[in-house]
This record gives C-alpha cells, sequence and structure tokens, in this order.
C-alpha cells in the first residue's frame, strides 16, 4: 500500500517519539489541523503548515505531500548555495582540499539540509557503501573508486568533473570533454600527488589543457 500523507506524517512523528499534542506546541501547528492531516483529510492544509513540518522534519514540503524527493537539480542549486554561505577561508580550503574533503562537504550538506531523507547511513545506502566503509573512504584508509565518485554526483546533481578538479568558484558545469571512469580514476590521483606536492588544481589543470593541445597538434 502507498504512504499517503497522514501515514507518513504519522510515521516521522513516532520515529521522533513524539505525541501529536507535543508536535503541535514544536512546531506551533493546532492539534486539530496536525489530527486532520495524520486521517488524511487535506482540507485544512495550508502552505505554511507544510513548510513548518518540513523544516522540523529535516524533509522537504513535496516529501510530505507526495512521497517526492529533491530532485538532482534541486539538490545542485541547494549545495551551490551552502557553499557559498561559507567562510571565505573554509571555501579556500575545500577549493585545494583532497577529493574527500569535498565529497565530504557534499555529505555535510545533504545531512544539514535534510536529515529524514538523506542522512550519512541512507547517502551512504545509496551509494553502495555501509556508513563505516564509506568513512573508511573519506578518511583515506579504502581507495577512492571512480563509480563512487559518480554515484554521488549522479545522486546530488553536480558533474564528476567538478567534485575531482575542485572548481568551486567555475560552478557545477560538465567539462567540454567528459573524463572515462579509467581516466578519471587516473586523474584523482595526479591531482592528490599535485597537490601534496604544492602544486594548485588550477595549475594541474593549465598544464594538463597544453599538454592535451599538444597531443592534438602531433
Amino acid at each position: 500500500m502507498t504512504e499517503g500523507l497522514g501515514s507518513r506524517l504519522a510515521r516521522l512523528r513516532t520515529e521522533r517519539g513524539l505525541a501529536g499534542r507535543e508536535l503541535a506546541i514544536m512546531t506551533g501547528i493546532p492539534y486539530g489541523d496536525l489530527v486532520a492531516l495524520e486521517a488524511g483529510n487535506r482540507r485544512r492544509l495550508q502552505a505554511d503548515t507544510t513548510r513548518k513540518l518540513a523544516e522540523f522534519f529535516g524533509t522537504t514540503p513535496d516529501y510530505l505531500l507526495d512521497g517526492q524527493e529533491p530532485a538532482p537539480a534541486t539538490l545542485r542549486t541547494g549545495f551551490l548555495r551552502y557553499y557559498g554561505s561559507l567562510p571565505s577561508e573554509e571555501r579556500e580550503r575545500l577549493k585545494f582540499a583532497p577529493i574527500q574533503g569535498r565529497m565530504a562537504a557534499v555529505l555535510r550538506f545533504l545531512q544539514q539540509s535534510y536529515p529524514t531523507l538523506l542522512d550519512r547511513p541512507q547517502v551512504a545506502a545509496r551509494l553502495g557503501y555501509s556508513p563505516e566503509a564509506l568513512d573508511d573512504v573519506l578518511r583515506g584508509a579504502a581507495p577512492l573508486q571512480s563509480r563512487l565518485l559518480k554515484l554521488l554526483s549522479g545522486l546530488v546533481g553536480l558533474s564528476t568533473d567538478f567534485l575531482v578538479r575542485g572548481d568551486f568558484f567555475g560552478g557545477a558545469v560538465e567539462s567540454e570533454h567528459s573524463m572515462s571512469p579509467e581516466v578519471l580514476s587516473q586523474y584523482y590521483q595526479v591531482v592528490q600527488e599535485a597537490i601534496a606536492a604544492g602544486i594548485s588544481p588550477a595549475a594541474l589543470r593549465k598544464a594538463v589543457h597544453i599538454l592535451a593541445i599538444r597531443d592534438q597538434e602531433e
């Protein structure tokens, strides 16, 4: 049986261990309106009510109403907004961080923005990992596979090249020539070695671009 608004709201409330009157007090929504909603009656549903419930449960109005999860394009816009709100020092650090650092930033955004839908265990499962195995990758204790980058970028609507290159200031734009998984795997290893050697990703990209031009000329 498909879960409707009433049963979805009741489940979220129960998962938080809240009684209906407690939820009413914490959200400022009349208790009678909550009872009606959980009974499946939308006649007393207002946009402000949906917004308050979505903010309280860390989800979206669309998910509450129809079970619809945020689209990659929505997540992409939200992440770029989240990134833009970070202090300039943090943005600069992320720009030149190893790939795992930027991946961790994306995961923090998901968890903070959608704790009900996209917390660490749920995102890890979607990526084909346990939370512990994903943490191992992020701290460099396990190899970073190109497949993981492609899955994460698809989930959030970011290009794989964007995650690998760290080109935050250029925006989440697909590169003119998308890399194959094999080349991408080699690329991010070279990027991390370059960062460790004090070479910025921007300088490395210039060198790669020059070499590509020379290869075409030859």
